[in-house]
């Protein structure tokens, strides 16, 4: 096993060889992202000549029922063509896992170029993202009397920006509690060429109601107009939204909106008559089951104990069995001698804990025993709270 350690400031141009080479990218995008490195949170595996494969560990708060929790987000993951095959990229994701457990990062999110190959590691699907495309204004019911909708121009503006996503934040399970950091990258995001926000709601003194950010892209004979970030906190801000998007001049010659699978936005077209794709999304993984099962929030009527025990084979401290035991929206979690009620593998367990799946259903579809129905339930009632969505990328 080759050495792990932080990359040195003095090493970002091999980096930026290193992403070149990997991403297949030119010289000015490189340098581009370079400006968000940060060395501390690198690790590298290098040779006399250059950095053969790097991992960056990003910290990060997520909201997950209600509270929130570091999480580290991995990203950069790239090694030399040469390189690969020689188990590079697995040595720093395994010691990532280790690393995230020591730093105190419960929880550990991703977006993967390959779903499988992150699975090795204990990182599973959490989310779906439905992507509605291939359609104009035209398609766009345009409702009267909604809510206004401006451009985000100056500071005040930007600042119902951040308390409407303050607002939207609780709705999901796995949204970034964004940071100082997280609004300045957002900000700088606006800056560039045909990109937008607008602000929905927020006149006349009253609070705002949600906000969009989309770019223009060119396409043949016009633009796409694209929705990355659709941020709403009731059906008034939806209505709005769309009757905005229904005004687009007639050079927008397509719309695309990407948005979480819940809720469906079918009811803000004319007719369903239009492509709509759902992708998987990103992945997540629990570093540490106990901190991450006492710094979750869960709903206060809940009442539940379980047993369950995980085979995690990087993070064996997260193995138990363990007994949970949840009530007034707080957790207590310790392991145990008994056997415990149904047993998962990490993979299972973080895709119940964020909440996007249910475990009643793998019991009902034979992807657990019939025995473990009782545990399942309990499982269901503690964790499936909220659906799950992540704006920010890293």
């Amino acid at each position: 096993m080759r050495e792990i350690r932080t990359l040195d400031q003095s090493e970002l141009p091999k980096l930026a060889a290193l992403y070149k080479n990997a991403y297949r990218i030119d010289s000015a995008t490189a340098a581009k992202w370079l400006e968000n490195v940060c060395v501390e949170n690198t690790r590298a595996i290098v040779d006399e000549h250059r950095v053969l494969s790097v991992i960056q560990i990003l910290p990060y708060r997520v909201n997950i029922g209600g509270w929130d929790m570091a999480m580290g987000g991995i990203g950069g993951v790239a090694t030399w063509a040469d390189a690969q095959g020689h188990g590079y990229a697995g040595e720093l994701m395994r010691a990532s896992v280790r690393e995230m457990y020591e730093r105190e990062m419960p929880v550990s999110f991703l977006y993967p170029f390959s779903y499988r190959y992150y699975g090795k590691f204990g990182w599973t699907l959490a989310a779906r993202r439905v992507v509605y495309t291939g359609f104009t204004h035209a398609d766009l019911v345009r409702e009267r009397n909604t809510l206004p909708v401006r451009a985000v121009l100056t500071d005040e503006d930007f600042t119902h920006v951040q308390t409407a996503y303050k607002a939207f934040l609780p709705q999901y399970n796995c949204l970034v509690a964004r940071s100082a950091r997280e609004w300045e990258q957002m900000r700088k995001r606006l800056t560039e060429d045909r990109v937008h926000c607008y602000l929905i709601g927020a006149q006349d003194g009253a609070p705002p109601a949600g906000y969009f950010v989309c770019e223009d892209q060119p396409v043949e004979g016009g633009y796409e107009t694209v929705v990355r970030e659709l941020v709403c906190l009731d059906d008034q801000a939806y209505t709005a939204a769309f009757s905005f998007l229904a005004t687009l001049p007639t050079n927008v010659r397509r719309i695309t909106i990407g948005h979480a699978e819940k809720p469906s936005l079918w009811r803000y077209f004319k007719e369903p008559f239009l492509v709509t794709r759902v992708d998987p999304y990103f992945q997540a993984r629990v570093v540490d089951v106990k901190r991450a099962c006492e710094q979750r929030g869960y709903r206060s009527n809940v009442r539940a104990t379980v047993r369950f025990a995980i085979y995690d084979e990087i993070a064996t401290w997260n193995k138990g069995p363990w007994e949970l035991d949840v009530a007034d929206g707080h957790a207590r979690i310790q392991k145990v001698g008994s056997d415990p009620e149904v047993e998962l593998s990490i993979q299972q367990f973080s895709a119940v804990f964020v909440g996007f799946q249910d475990p009643v259903e793998w019991v009902e579809l034979g992807c657990l025993p019939k025995h473990c129905m009782g545990a399942a339930q309990r499982l269901r009632d503690i964790f499936h709270d909220k659906p799950t969505s992540l704006l920010d990328f890293f």
